[in-house]
């Protein structure tokens, strides 16, 4: 499947047209580039599939990868977001909420501070 994905793309970047696919299947596609250890590939297939739809298992995945890349900016983004929608429609506490405090002890809480003030503000330009 994943040989078939790539020849699609290459065709479609080939043919300068736009690759088309739904939220469920850029999230399927995320999911087999973890399996195969293509982290890029998947990123950018959890990253299209929120282009599409809502998806807590894609921001999860993002935040995981956000995280070891250090990207403090936007593993906040994800950590709130996913924050919202369980406390909105789940609202039971899983392991994976605690995950957002591993940024704090390499950025200290003042550096969490200015980077959720900076995405506030930007959200609201």
């Amino acid at each position: 499947m994943w040989t078939i994905y790539r020849a699609e793309v290459a065709h479609y970047k080939s043919q300068h047209a736009i690759y088309r696919k739904t939220g469920t299947e850029w999230e399927i596609l995320g999911d087999l580039g973890i399996r195969l250890h293509h982290k890029e590939e998947a990123k950018e297939g959890y990253q299209r599939c929120l282009d599409v739809k809502f998806s807590s298992k894609a921001w999860a995945k993002l935040l995981e990868m956000y995280v070891e890349e250090g990207d403090l900016g936007r593993s906040l983004n994800a950590a709130i977001r996913l924050s919202v929608h369980q406390q909105r429609w789940v609202v039971i506490f899983s392991g994976q909420n605690f995950t957002i405090l591993s940024p704090w002890p390499t950025g200290g809480t003042q550096r969490v501070r200015y980077v959720s003030r900076f995405a506030r503000m930007r959200i609201l330009v």
